[in-house]
This record gives C-alpha cells, sequence and structure tokens, in this order.
C-alpha cells in the first residue's frame, strides 16, 4: 500500500488502527467487512501495521488475530528522499497557484521549464 488514500478520518492505516483498537483480536476478513475494504487490501494493511509495530499478530495461518498497540501509525508520505530533495530545491519559489505549460509531445525535452 504505497500510496494511502487520505480522507476525512486520516490515512486507511489510521482507519484500520482505530477500528482494532475499538475490537481487539480481529480477523482480517472481520476488518474488510466492518470497513468496507477488499479482503486483500485488509490484510496487506494488517501486515504492514504490523511491521511498522503499531499491530500485533496471534495465531497461525488461516485462525491469524490482530490487535493494535499503542503505536499509533505514522504518515510517511512525502518523507522520500528525492521528495524532500525536490522540496528544497524549490523551496524559494512558492507555489502561485498555476502550472508551467508544457506540450505534451516535448515533454523529454524540457526540465524546470527551459530547453534541455
Amino acid at each position: 500500500m504505497s500510496g494511502h488514500p487520505r480522507g476525512r478520518y486520516g490515512t486507511q492505516l489510521e482507519r484500520i488502527w482505530r477500528w482494532l483498537r475499538k475490537h481487539p483480536a480481529a480477523a482480517p476478513r472481520e476488518v474488510a467487512v466492518a470497513l468496507t475494504l477488499h479482503p486483500k487490501l485488509a490484510s496487506l494493511a494488517l501486515c504492514t501495521l504490523r511491521r511498522r509495530g503499531s499491530a500485533k499478530c496471534t495465531g497461525r495461518t488461516n485462525a491469524v488475530r490482530y490487535t493494535a498497540t499503542n503505536l499509533r501509525p505514522s504518515d510517511l508520505r512525502g518523507t522520500a528522499p528525492s521528495t524532500l530533495r525536490n522540496m528544497k530545491q524549490h523551496q524559494a519559489a512558492p507555489f502561485t497557484g498555476t502550472s508551467p505549460k508544457v506540450r505534451r509531445d516535448r515533454l523529454g525535452q524540457y526540465r524546470n521549464g527551459e530547453k534541455t
């Protein structure tokens, strides 16, 4: 789950973590049904929470149960080295609300609005 949609109540992982806190020892299918998610998406999200330490897992293969820990899942969007480098590089020019117009057929020839 690389791009976690952020809605009114936070990211998908935060939403699942909050639900797990209210309903401990839940199976992935229970999470999927309760939050209207695809079962595979719920399983992947729970594995991500477990890997980051926000949930713990008990049981075996088809009888796995997840319980939330006290560690709130962090929102890691925008923390990639390339994102931070780009933000630092363009700090002097704040966003004006418009983007430069570049012809679609020549996208590879332009970089930062200048022809390469």
